[in-house]
């Protein structure tokens, strides 16, 4: 018998039309083949298995000994076959049991995650989702390499491989406690935002999207604000500030989320806020996953919707 690797499994595809019909012209005709070719493939498979597989029998052909004996195992085989290429078509989102990662900064968990979460508990009850840290994600190779299902990012993000989905405006704020001995209002002056110390947040080495914005602003604006802690977090940033004098730059969706938990007053600052694009993204390779793309549409959803 010839090696595996050298054998058209098309051939098996032929032999079971043969065995069900019994006979080679109407397997022709259902397989929509020439008769010239289905003898040509029956000729193929009788070499390689060693074996006449069928005789003709009056006006059709019966199966041999051999070919009764190995059929049932090639309808096997094929139906397997057959549920591979039908495997991404029968995907049902109430039987799904799947374990899916989404990377985010602390802010979205905040002002995002719960209205994704409602709607993945409604549409997918049985599926979990994990959460994966930014530090983790750039530990593992960033989006190209990490084995993570999603991303919320800036658009400006680039990797090979990446596709990205816009979902919202992000814009840059200021907030400080409540009762703060110095800012009265809700807005602040280019004396006070120079004067107060500030909490930045760096959720990667040398800022993120929303700490550059700041800086390409604030040198637009010839202002200039003392540091006075840097952060890996917002919500540590956020905590601070409600503890401190001090400014913390933070997200306006987030800070409209925890600023009456925390005790916070959201400022705007002396200059137009800075904005930025979020969106949602994914690596090619898992593109055509039917699972994906529905948690996908799930979360566009989600977080499209006026809040």
């Amino acid at each position: 018998m010839k090696n595996i690797s050298s054998l058209d499994l098309n051939l098996f595809v032929v032999f079971q039309a043969v065995m069900e019909a019994r006979s080679a012209t109407h397997a022709a005709h259902r397989l929509n083949l020439t008769q010239s070719a289905v003898s040509n493939a029956l000729a193929r498979l009788r070499e390689a298995l060693g074996d006449p597989l069928f005789v003709r029998s009056g006006r059709g052909m019966a199966p041999t000994p051999a070919a009764t004996a190995v059929a049932p195992s090639i309808s096997r085989a094929l139906s397997q076959f057959e549920d591979l290429l039908q495997l991404g078509r029968r995907f049902d989102p109430a039987l799904c049991t799947r374990r899916f990662t989404l990377s985010c900064t602390d802010d979205q968990e905040v002002s995002d995650l719960p209205r994704v979460m409602e709607r993945f508990a409604e549409a997918l009850p049985l599926a979990t989702l994990e959460v994966v840290p930014v530090d983790r994600l750039l530990a593992e190779g960033g989006v190209s390499k990490a084995d993570v299902d999603l991303f919320l990012l800036p658009m400006e993000v680039r990797a090979p491989g990446l596709r990205l989905q816009a979902l919202y405006q992000e814009k840059v704020v200021f907030a400080v406690r409540r009762g703060h001995p110095v800012i009265q209002g809700t807005t602040l002056s280019r004396r006070q935002f120079e004067a107060l110390r500030h909490i930045e947040v760096h959720v990667m080495k040398g800022g993120g999207t929303g700490s550059l914005a700041l800086e390409r602003t604030l040198k637009a604006q010839g202002l200039s604000r003392r540091l006075g802690l840097v952060l890996p977090h917002f919500l540590s940033a956020a905590h601070a500030a409600a503890a401190s004098d001090a400014v913390a730059r933070l997200p306006l969706r987030f800070a409209r989320a925890l600023g009456d938990l925390l005790g916070l007053k959201i400022l705007r600052p002396p200059f137009p806020s800075p904005t930025y694009a979020v969106g949602l993204g994914w690596h090619e390779r898992t593109h055509l996953d039917p699972a994906l793309s529905h948690l996908r549409n799930l979360i566009i959803q989600a977080l499209r919707e006026p809040r």
